[in-house]
């Protein structure tokens, strides 16, 4: 679940937003880590007017292009908020396990 804004800079795509989502993650392909899936390269397609959704895959780069990864996670969320827009956009994530920094910080105490 998250939150977030937006504001259409675009004149040809105008658009302003804000509200709350609540999202479902699923692996497809091999990928069995949701964490490890959404980490990367994502392609997303959304709008709204009140209620909107957005739905996300990922993809990889291949000679400058954009292919559909046959391996990876989608997203389906549904938001809620004030605002209309709609869009499509690229986006690169990195992930981080809080249990593993937990481990590693307690590992560095225990080893001093």
């Amino acid at each position: 679940m998250g939150t977030g804004g937006g504001l259409g800079i675009k004149p040809s795509i105008p658009g302003v937003k804000t509200g709350a989502q609540f999202a479902f993650h699923d692996n497809y392909g091999d990928n069995k880590d949701v964490l490890k899936g959404l980490s990367g390269t994502d392609v997303s397609w959304g709008g709204s007017f009140l209620v909107g959704g957005v739905y996300s895959t990922s993809v990889f780069n291949e000679d400058g292009k954009l292919k559909y990864d046959p391996s990876g996670v989608r997203t389906i969320g549904i938001n809620a908020g004030l605002g209309f827009g709609a869009g499509v956009a690229v986006s690169k994530s990195e992930t981080f396990r809080l249990s593993n920094g937990i481990r590693q910080l307690s590992n560095w105490f225990n080893n001093k």
